[in-house]
């Protein structure tokens, strides 16, 4: 008499979920996107407008600007599909932190002064002055428009996406990493690779994509009012000149630090971040190659 003995069948493994929009490697592909979007929508759209239009050609350029980072981030979205990570414009913020953004965006304005003998070239500063001289457009453009469409772009897709993959370090220094690339000349990319480091940190801290855009519009509101006052300011370093003597210009930075310092520990302490979850293997080396490269 024979009897068989049915071998047991493993179960399947369970199929692991595919991680959160973008991984690093697709961080990177972004930044080619938006160079793609840049050329093809962006100087396609500038080329209608100033044929169409009788506006001036900063205003014109800033628009189609705008148009391409907007269908970038439809593109993105498409792309993204069902690992599209949702994001939140109040999150863990306190009315109190809203409250005290603009002496956050003056005190970081201040610190990053520090880089004053960074200059603009002399395209890109005609441009921010040409935009400067319509301030309703400055404003609500330049100021709004563009710091909200860059901040859902970097903090609402690119970092909210890596913070689900990667420690928090290493997402908060890819996307202001990638945020100093994509202002692609050295006076601005020093200087937003430190606002992004800010600004990444924040985000991670409160989840609020509001904080974020306030402060960017904050700062891109006080550059182009000193661009209003003083025309010829992006060729030059005029703080110091400004404050009369350097102990007084040190004074204010070394304030400005303290009450940066400040208010970043508050929103430490009244905050809880998630706690990392890795969603792909951790793989810090790429980043700390990136950084290096940029340094």
């Amino acid at each position: 008499m024979e009897i068989f003995v049915s071998e047991a069948t493993e179960a399947p493994a369970p199929r692991r979920p595919a991680p959160a929009y973008p991984i690093l490697a697709e961080s990177w592909g972004i930044l080619g996107w938006y160079v793609l979007a840049t050329l093809v929508v962006g100087s396609g759209g500038y080329a209608l407008l100033n044929t169409a239009t009788s506006w001036p050609r900063a205003q014109s350029i800033l628009v189609a600007s705008m148009v391409a980072n907007g269908a970038l981030l439809a593109f993105l979205r498409w792309k993204a599909g069902p690992r599209w990570q949702s994001w939140q414009l109040r999150g863990q913020a306190r009315p109190w932190l809203f409250a005290a953004l603009p002496a956050v965006a003056m005190a970081s304005i201040l610190v990053r002064s520090l880089l004053g003998f960074l200059h603009l070239p002399s395209t890109s500063g005609s441009i921010f002055q040409e935009i400067s001289r319509t301030p309703a457009v400055a404003l609500l453009l330049g100021a709004g428009g563009a710091a909200v469409l860059e901040e859902i772009l970097f903090r609402g897709v690119i970092l909210n996406g890596l913070l689900q993959n990667r420690r928090p370090w290493v997402a908060i220094a890819q996307s202001a990493l990638l945020f100093s690339l994509f202002h692609l000349n050295p006076a601005q990319s020093v200087s937003a690779g430190l606002f992004g480091l800010l600004l990444g940190w924040l985000y991670y801290r409160t989840r609020s994509l509001g904080v974020c855009m306030a402060v960017h519009a904050l700062n891109n509101s006080v550059a182009f009012v000193a661009l209003r006052w003083a025309p010829a300011a992006w060729q030059k370093d005029p703080l110091l000149e400004d404050f009369g003597s350097g102990w007084a210009y040190a004074g204010a930075v070394g304030l400005s630090a303290l009450v940066l310092a400040a208010v970043l520990w508050w929103v430490q302490r009244t905050t809880s971040p998630p706690v990392w979850a890795p969603g792909e293997p951790a793989d810090d080396s790429a980043v700390a190659v990136g950084l290096g490269a940029a340094a």
